[in-house]
């Protein structure tokens, strides 16, 4: 629900974000025992988390830092010739809060721990989001905006656009 008053064209760019079908990551060998097979895979999240949080950072402070939401597409390389992004960037409504300039707040979850891990492992299920962020964001368009830049810059594995549902 539209909890904000907001000018609606700012919900159309978030309105067609399309899901995702989640695809399978490379496993882990299977000749490895399944324990083997969940510390591989934490292994490789623990080791991608510092530069995973580096890149995710810096998309957020790049939002926060750019006068405006052209100044975005043209750092990551995203198409506004139909001037899709041409809305403006700067207005207090859009601020996480009032005491601060922040229109995005990455958060991020820690590396899923082994006891965990191992469960799902054994339950047949995937190891997924081992290295987790969440961006936090007032303004849909600027959060329909970073999903553009994260999908340009990396192979999202999958994704439901939650606004859509009834």
């Amino acid at each position: 629900k539209k909890y904000k008053t907001l000018d609606p064209k700012r919900y159309e760019p978030f309105e067609q974000v399309v899901d995702i079908p989640v695809r399978e990551q490379t496993p882990p060998p299977s000749t490895l025992k399944i324990e083997q097979q969940v510390k591989f895979q934490l292994s490789n999240a623990s080791w991608y988390e510092d530069m995973f949080r580096a890149d995710m950072n810096e998309i957020a402070n790049f939002f926060n830092d750019a006068s405006t939401c052209e100044e975005i597409c043209e750092h990551y390389g995203i198409d506004n010739s139909d001037d899709r992004w041409s809305k403006e960037l700067r207005a207090e409504v859009y601020n996480l809060d009032l005491n601060t300039n922040e229109v995005v707040r990455a958060k991020f979850g820690p590396v899923k721990g082994f006891p965990r891990a191992l469960e799902k492992m054994k339950q047949g299920k995937t190891l997924r989001d081992l290295n987790r962020v969440t961006f936090e964001f007032e303004d849909p368009l600027l959060m329909a905006l970073c999903f553009e830049v994260l999908n340009k810059s990396y192979n999202i594995h999958g994704l439901k656009n939650k606004y859509l549902q009834e």
